[in-house]
């Protein structure tokens, strides 16, 4: 992504984060100015747009490349955002951060499904380089494993699906040994900015903290988990 492009970016999402926290409803259209699959987050969110669709909209649809690329990537199933988690995600592709679907192998968390199921990971600068995005977007501290409070596998309806990653449908759990959290996931950001990220480090924590605060809002109100099944 070129400096203009950064620089714009940054904007466009200080705008919508201030607009939001003023509790002014900002129009989430405005996070995807200028997106460009080619150079976005090194190529690796290949489509992002309004869900369910641009009339009615309440999420980011995101598609994202898969560890080792390959033609099922186009095909493969968007996960469904809150606007602020994908302010995150525009906000790390600034400073050279890129993404990556993992699979997960564990048997808890296949539904019987012996090929895995797929969930978002923030790739930047060691040790950093495979950070669960869910574990960002619902505040794990060190020692939890993100849970879905519901989830099943109705591929005409993503929501509460394992395709929906918003706040609201994943809940900390008190197990596993997971150690990164946000605090950490900000420290090694501002250390992109510091070898050249494009963005100064005020700016990004700003916006990295901003977009915390309104992903936590979302969790206010949240159902309680009925029927939980690990999501990591």
């Amino acid at each position: 992504m070129m400096n203009e492009n950064k620089n714009s970016a940054t904007a466009d999402l200080q705008e919508w984060l201030a607009l939001e926290l003023d509790g002014r409803n900002a129009d989430p259209s405005i996070l995807l100015r200028g997106f460009d699959k080619a150079s976005e987050a090194g190529g690796t969110i290949l489509k992002a747009g309004l869900w369910p669709d641009a009339h009615k909209p309440e999420a980011i649809a995101v598609s994202i490349r898969e560890h080792q690329p390959r033609e099922q990537d186009e095909q493969r199933k968007p996960r469904i955002f809150d606007y602020p988690a994908f302010a995150v995600m525009r906000a790390l592709g600034v400073v050279g951060g890129s993404f990556r679907m993992n699979k997960n192998f564990d048997p808890a968390d296949s539904n019987d499904d012996p090929r895995g199921l797929f969930y978002p990971a923030i790739m930047l600068p060691k040790p950093l380089n495979n950070l669960s995005m869910l574990r960002i977007i619902a505040d794990a501290q060190p020692g939890y494993q993100i849970m879905h409070v519901e989830r099943h596998q109705d591929d005409a309806s993503p929501a509460g699906s394992h395709y929906d990653v918003r706040r609201r449908n994943l809940v900390p759990r008190h197990q596993g040994n997971a150690k990164y959290d946000r605090a950490e996931l900000v420290a090694a950001s501002l250390a992109a900015v510091r070898s050249g990220g494009g963005v100064s480090e005020a700016d990004l924590k700003q916006i990295l903290l901003d977009a915390f605060a309104l992903l936590d809002k979302l969790a206010l109100g949240r159902p309680q988990a009925s029927a939980v099944e690990a999501a990591e």
